[in-house]
């Protein structure tokens, strides 16, 4: 039975694109807990011209100061500068020094793509977004940006997905952009709960055709649905459709990892399929799922061994590296650090820096864990320097990211306690001090 591609179907959320040059508040810049009192205090008053419009006095100041031209913060600052003058070339070169200075500088990376997407580059874009993403994955400007780019890119998973983000990460007073994203992805929803309504009545007539039909209207309404995915590769395993089966599963594969089981499927059917090399894979990833004690587990060593001296080779690595790096050159990160995973396991003599790839591509993919332990260890180091207000900083994050619910989201609004009461009883004591 043949069924549609699923990148066909596409629902329409629009939104307005923000392009304004970001800067985080100096409290929160990455250098912060490692700059003095004294330029910190120089670094605030830049911000403060700059926030204030005053873009020359920015300009002078940091130009200037020779200790602030080497912060990178500084560098994207007046970078942003000479963007409000309209000198795009001169504030890409100061977003690109402070990239130089700090690989974690967001901001800029965030910079240069609002002026790659200014320019029609929607692949560069993306790129330096997703790298800004990768340092600061809950930047609603961030999200926002990725959501409307893979919306024009015909991403539809993952346009809803940051959509989504969108919407979380939000704070502060609403907006017309708000508004509309959320009205949007409100009334995509009840569009989508119809069906699913209809969808009961259809399984009680028990017509496939009508079953299938159905989930992909789901899907074509609102496209972050996971369970409908996971029950359409099902019915379509179930009507033999193997390869519209094996299309939804890698759905699942690529942008749900709480379905990481389905690698099973996946493997089976690649087998099916003829498909060796990305059979052997599969299997090889199902041995993070499937219990060692099983006898499934003693089904799937017999298949590996069985597919290995078939699958394995330096040639077949370096076809699906060359996969990796076209699938990364056109934005599609899930897919890339899939192939660059398979060129490893199907090497003899692993390809040189696919780790490295792998593991940047991770932070592309999904970074959320990886930042708040990240900024767990960070805080108490603030904590021993006695930069409170940092702490807190870091805390704030660590909250967004986790929802406070996660053992790290407890701890840090236990410490954004403590920073606060230390700051308050600081306040007290200098009061004191003056009278």
């Amino acid at each position: 039975m043949e069924t549609p591609n699923l990148d066909s179907l596409a629902p329409s959320v629009p939104s307005e694109l923000s392009t304004t040059s970001e800067i985080s508040s100096v409290i929160e810049f990455d250098n912060a807990a490692n700059v003095s009192s004294e330029t910190l205090v120089h670094v605030q008053k830049a911000y403060e011209y700059y926030a204030a419009n005053n873009i020359q006095e920015a300009m002078n100041l940091i130009q200037r100061d020779s200790k602030l031209a080497e912060i990178p913060y500084c560098q994207v600052l007046l970078g942003n500068c000479h963007r409000h003058n309209n000198n795009i070339d001169q504030a890409l070169l100061c977003w690109k020094k402070a990239i130089d200075l700090s690989p974690k500088e967001y901001a800029a990376y965030l910079n240069i793509g609002n002026v790659q997407y200014a320019q029609n580059n929607l692949q560069q874009a993306i790129a330096f977004w997703t790298k800004a993403y990768s340092i600061r994955p809950e930047s609603v400007v961030i999200n926002l940006n990725l959501a409307v780019a893979y919306n024009k890119k015909g991403s539809w998973v993952k346009s809803t997905k940051f959509f989504e983000r969108y919407m979380r990460f939000f704070r502060g007073d609403s907006n017309k952009q708000y508004e509309s994203v959320k009205e949007t992805l409100y009334r995509l929803r009840i569009k989508a709960d119809f069906y699913f309504k209809k969808l009961q009545e259809v399984k009680e007539e028990g017509s496939v055709e009508s079953i299938i039909s159905l989930y992909k209207k789901i899907i074509s309404t609102y496209s972050n649905v996971p369970t409908v995915y996971y029950n359409l590769a099902n019915v379509l395993l179930y009507s033999k459709s193997y390869a519209n089966a094996l299309e939804v599963f890698m759905i699942l594969y690529k942008y749900y990892p709480e379905f990481s089981k389905v690698t099973w499927c996946i493997a089976e059917l690649y087998n099916k399929l003829g498909k060796k090399d990305y059979a052997y894979c599969f299997y090889k990833r199902s041995e993070a799922v499937i219990a060692p004690t099983s006898t499934k587990y003693r089904t799937l060593q017999a298949k590996i061994n069985g597919l290995m001296y078939i699958a394995k080779s330096d040639q077949k690595s370096q076809e699906h590296l060359e996969l990796a790096k076209e699938f990364e050159a056109d934005n599609m990160y899930e897919e890339a650090l899939m192939e660059y995973e398979n060129s490893l396991m199907l090497a003899i003599t692993p390809p040189d820096e696919v780790e490295i790839r792998i593991d940047e591509l991770r932070m592309y993919t999904d970074p959320d864990e990886t930042i708040i332990g990240e900024l767990h260890n960070e805080i108490n180091d603030c904590m021993n320097m006695k930069k409170l207000e940092r702490c807190i900083a870091l805390c704030d994050r660590i909250i967004l990211l986790s929802d406070g619910s996660s053992q790290k989201g407890m701890y840090a609004i236990r410490c954004k306690t403590e920073c606060k009461r230390l700051l308050m009883q600081e306040k007290q004591e200098q009061k004191v001090e003056t009278k």
